[in-house]
Formats: C-alpha cells, sequence, structure tokens
C-alpha cells in the first residue's frame, strides 16, 4: 500500500506537467507547426503512459484491499489499449477479427497477460504479430501470431512451468503468470510454434452466460 501512495503523487504530477506541456505545443503552433505537432505527440505519449501506471496503481490498492471485483470488459478494447499505451502502436502488431469480445474478469490482470504476451511477440524479432479475436459457440479465442523465430517443443514446456528462459535479462515467469492469471478466469492457454517460422498463442475464455 505504501508504494501505491508513493507511486500515485509523481504520476499525478507528471499527468499536471505533461497537461502543461500541451499548453506549450498550442501556443508553438501558430511559430511552427510542424514542431508543435511532433510535441503534441511526445506529450500525448507521456500523459497516455502516466495515465496508465495511475491506473494500474489504482488497481493494485483495490487488490491490496481485496474489492477488485470481476467486471464485464472488452479484450479488443483491451488490447487496443496496451498496444497504444505501452507499445506506442508498433505498427508491427495488428488487431483483426471481431470488433468487440466481452468477457467477465480484472482489466489489471488482463492488461498484465496482453502486455506479457505482446513483449513475448515482439522480442522473437518478428516482421509481424497479428492478434485476431474469435467467437466460437462455447468459447470466446483471442489468437496472437508472429512470424519470429519461434520455439521447440522442450522449450514451450519449460517456457509454460516458469523459471526459464533465454532472454539475457528475462525473468521465464511471462508465460507462467499468464497461465496462473488466466486460469483465474476460467480461462486457458495453448502454445504452438515451430523453430524459426513464428509462435501462436491461444487464450479461450468462456463465453458470457
Amino acid at each position: 500500500m505504501e508504494l501505491v501512495h508513493d507511486l500515485a503523487n509523481p504520476l499525478t504530477v507528471l499527468m499536471g506537467y505533461a497537461g502543461l506541456l500541451k499548453q506549450e505545443a498550442e501556443s508553438l503552433a501558430k511559430y511552427d507547426p510542424k514542431k508543435a505537432e511532433q510535441l503534441m505527440e511526445f506529450t500525448d505519449i507521456v500523459a497516455r503512459s502516466a495515465g496508465y501506471c495511475h491506473h494500474l496503481a489504482e488497481n493494485w490498492r483495490k487488490v491490496s484491499k481485496g474489492t477488485e471485483n470481476f467486471v464485464e470488459l472488452d479484450l479488443v478494447d483491451l488490447a487496443k489499449e496496451i498496444h497504444r499505451v505501452m507499445f506506442y502502436s508498433k505498427p508491427t502488431i495488428t488487431l483483426s477479427g471481431l470488433d468487440e469480445l466481452m468477457v467477465r474478469g480484472s482489466r489489471m490482470e488482463l492488461a498484465r497477460v496482453f502486455q506479457n504476451l505482446m513483449r513475448n511477440a515482439l522480442d522473437a524479432e518478428p516482421k509481424r504479430v497479428e492478434i485476431v479475436f474469435e467467437k466460437l459457440e462455447d468459447e470466446v479465442v483471442v489468437r496472437i501470431r508472429d512470424n519470429g523465430e519461434g520455439m521447440d517443443e522442450t522449450t514451450i514446456h519449460r517456457a509454460m512451468k516458469g523459471g526459464f528462459t533465454t532472454k539475457e535479462h528475462g525473468t521465464g515467469l511471462g508465460l507462467s503468470i499468464c497461465r496462473h492469471l488466466l486460469g483465474a478466469h476460467g480461462a486457458s492457454i495453448a502454445v504452438e510454434s515451430v523453430k524459426s517460422e513464428g509462435t501462436e498463442v491461444r487464450l479461450s475464455f468462456p463465453t458470457q452466460s
């Protein structure tokens, strides 16, 4: 709780100064429109990132108090938010399929899942990462595909158990954390991969009753 409180104050200051920078950019527009537009873009990124961190801190506070409840949320909207705020709308990542996919869950926990899986996909150095949203008869499915370096069966098995990584500064907990967070939502994760061809991670959620 103390950590959350300590984070909230500088984040609020950061968001305030982002607003002031936006005003400066608007004043600059009449003299140098191109530079003002670039400054507005950078300011928007800072403001969104600070806002997202503030949102996470608030969710941590709720979890620590036991007040974090599952709510109805849109997985497509959540993935778009993570793509925009955490990965700066990186063009390597594309979203396709349904425009809306509703489930019940914790926004903070599912945000962690998307963030981990998008980061894993990008770390594989692909030319593209595609996130596909589907609704089947008895489940809703999210597929995260990349055409990166891929993994063999042994690596997949060890990565899912946790504590194993091929990254220089990795913890090896990403997929394991995702599996536990998804399990709390009655959802599952499956990984298929071919070495030197790419990986597909399949998330399956129960349909809304």
